[in-house]
C-alpha cells in the first residue's frame, strides 16, 4: 500500500490497468484507516509518512469548505452517502489524536445530515447536480452512517477541552438520529 502511493499523497483505486487509475473518497479513507492502525502498532517511519501525505491530500481535495464530501478529488462526481459516512468514520477515528480531523468530521456530519437525510430519518444514497437517489440502502448508506455517527459521538464526548461539539440545533436531522451528538 505504501509503495503504491502517488507523490501527491493519493492512491489509485487499482494497479496495472489505466481504467483503475482513478481516486475516490471512501477508498482513500479505508487506506488512511489501515495506515492509522499500522502506525498505532508499529513505529515505521514509511507508514507514518504515507499516513501524513495521504491525510494531507484527503483533507485538501475531498471536502468543500462547508463539509461537502466529494466523491472524487476537487469536487468531481456526485455526493455519495458511502463517501460521507466513511469520511465521518475515519476522521472521527483520527480525531482522537488530530483535532483538525475531528473538526472536519463534525463539518461533514452536519452537512450530510442537512443535505442527505430524509424527513423519515434515512440517508439518501446519492446526490448529483441533476439527479438524486433517495434509496435507503441498508449497507451502503444506513449502516455506514450509523457506524460513523456512533464513532463521532464517542470521539466528541472525549474531545479535548475547548473543542466545540456538533451543534444539532443547526441541522434538519431527525431527533432519533441526532440525539446525543452534543458533547
Amino acid at each position: 500500500m505504501v509503495a503504491h502511493q502517488r507523490p501527491d499523497g493519493s492512491w489509485p483505486y487499482g494497479e496495472g490497468l489505466r481504467r483503475l487509475a482513478w481516486v475516490d473518497n471512501h477508498h482513500t479513507a479505508y487506506l488512511l484507516e489501515c495506515l492509522w492502525h499500522m502506525a498505532s502498532e508499529d513505529d515505521d517511519a514509511a507508514v507514518r509518512l504515507a499516513l501524513e501525505k495521504g491525510l494531507r491530500f484527503y483533507l485538501t481535495h475531498f471536502f468543500g469548505a462547508d463539509g461537502t464530501p466529494y466523491f472524487g478529488p476537487d469536487g468531481r462526481g456526485p455526493v455519495d452517502i458511502q463517501c460521507a459516512g466513511t469520511a465521518i468514520d475515519v476522521l472521527a477515528l483520527l480525531g482522537w489524536q488530530r483535532p483538525e480531523c475531528l473538526d472536519q468530521a463534525r463539518r461533514v456530519a452536519a452537512w450530510t445530515v442537512r443535505h442527505m437525510q430524509d424527513k423519515d430519518g434515512h440517508f439518501s444514497y446519492r446526490r448529483g447536480r441533476l439527479i438524486a437517489s433517495r434509496t435507503p440502502f441498508v449497507h451502503w448508506g444506513q449502516a455506514t452512517m450509523l457506524a460513523a455517527l456512533s464513532r463521532l459521538v464517542r470521539a466528541l464526548r472525549h474531545a479535548p477541552e475547548g473543542m466545540e461539539a456538533w451543534d444539532t440545533t443547526r441541522t434538519t436531522a431527525s431527533p432519533r438520529i441526532t440525539a446525543g451528538i452534543t458533547a
